[in-house]
């Protein structure tokens, strides 16, 4: 996905350039559009859960949508959420996702700054 966004796979969120976030947000949305090759899983033994990544304080946790990305929508560990086993990662990974993805099908996303979620708005933000 970086590769694709022309993005080096060392670069880190915070520090991206906005035209980097662009070409990221394109990539996610498919403009044009994507496809990515699955291979399957790992060996056994080799899944875990991983922590850090995009910070709670910056998504709108109703809509697992950015606060400063308008149209970016994050899910499962890609944020930064750390559980105990048991089954509290992949919980946490299946609301983030159904939440996300009603969100972005919705069509309705938030302009940049806006600190509720969107209401009555079209697909970049202006009114329907």
């Amino acid at each position: 996905l970086l590769t694709a966004a022309g993005i080096a796979d060392t670069a880190r969120w915070g520090e991206l350039s906005s035209a980097q976030a662009e070409r990221l947000v394109a990539q996610l949305h498919g403009r044009p559009a994507a496809r990515y090759l699955l291979r399957g899983k790992a060996a056994f033994k080799e899944e875990f859960v991983t922590c850090g990544g995009v910070g709670l304080s910056g998504v709108d946790l109703a809509r697992m949508e950015s606060k400063s990305v308008p149209g970016l929508f994050f899910a499962g560990e890609v944020l930064d959420i750390d559980a105990i086993t048991g089954g509290y990662n992949f919980q946490a990974a299946w609301t983030s996702g159904y939440l996300a993805g009603a969100a972005a099908a919705s069509g309705r996303h938030r302009v940049s700054g806006d600190s509720a979620p969107p209401s009555g708005r079209g697909a970049r933000g202006k009114p329907k």
